[in-house]
């Protein structure tokens, strides 16, 4: 859930850099660039949060 709605904001981040002026837009460009950045950290975080919770238990059904 958090990385989709972390995902959204970016989306909507992104549709408004586009509606902006050619102007406005270059000043702009490093909030996309955080905004993308977000997304990879949530990512990462629930990649990180699912390992830790199903690790033990993925060990538990490889080892004989």
């Amino acid at each position: 859930g958090f990385v989709l709605t972390v995902e959204l904001i970016n989306s909507a981040i992104e549709t408004l850099h586009r509606g902006l002026d050619p102007e406005t837009r270059e000043r702009t460009w490093k909030a996309l660039a955080i905004a993308a950045g977000a997304v990879l950290l949530a990512s990462i975080t629930s990649a990180l949060v699912g390992a830790v919770i199903f690790g033990s238990h993925l060990i538990d059904l490889l080892t004989p």
